[in-house]
Parts: C-alpha cells; sequence; structure tokens
C-alpha cells in the first residue's frame, strides 16, 4: 500500500535496490540463483515505477540520478 512504499522510499529503498541490481551486474551471471535476483530487483523497481508515489518519488529525487539511471538501462558505475 501507499504508506508501506512511502516508508520503504523514505527509508532509502530504491537506492538499495539500485545498488543491488549494480553489485550483482558486477558480478555477472555465475549461477542462476544471480539472474533471478536480478529478475527481482527489476520486478520491485518496476512496482515502485507503477504507482503514482513512486514514481514522483523517482522524478523528484534528481540528487540520486534514478531517472538517469533507467534511462541508461543500467546503474552509473
Amino acid at each position: 500500500d501507499d504508506k508501506w512504499l512511502e516508508q520503504f522510499l523514505s527509508l532509502g529503498g530504491l537506492s538499495s535496490l539500485f545498488d543491488a541490481l549494480e553489485c550483482l551486474g558486477r558480478k555477472g551471471f555465475s549461477c542462476i540463483a544471480d539472474a533471478l535476483k536480478q529478475l527481482e530487483c527489476v520486478a520491485c523497481v518496476k512496482a515502485v515505477m507503477n504507482n503514482e508515489l513512486g514514481l514522483t518519488f523517482i522524478i523528484q529525487s534528481q540528487a540520486q540520478n534514478f531517472v538517469q539511471k533507467l534511462a541508461q538501462g543500467k546503474p552509473s558505475w
């Protein structure tokens, strides 16, 4: 629900998802579990983006460059 999502975002949940994707991306696909972890992170980012509150947060969080990271299709490292 929106209350849960608001708390998730305010506690840095979206940044944690992008950090996890970055870490998993560096590792590559050493096993199927790594690919599944990446897919789960992407599914969570998608869920945030499919919510008005989440999408607004992404757009307004210019300091964290979420829009740029999404446009590039990968985290900036």
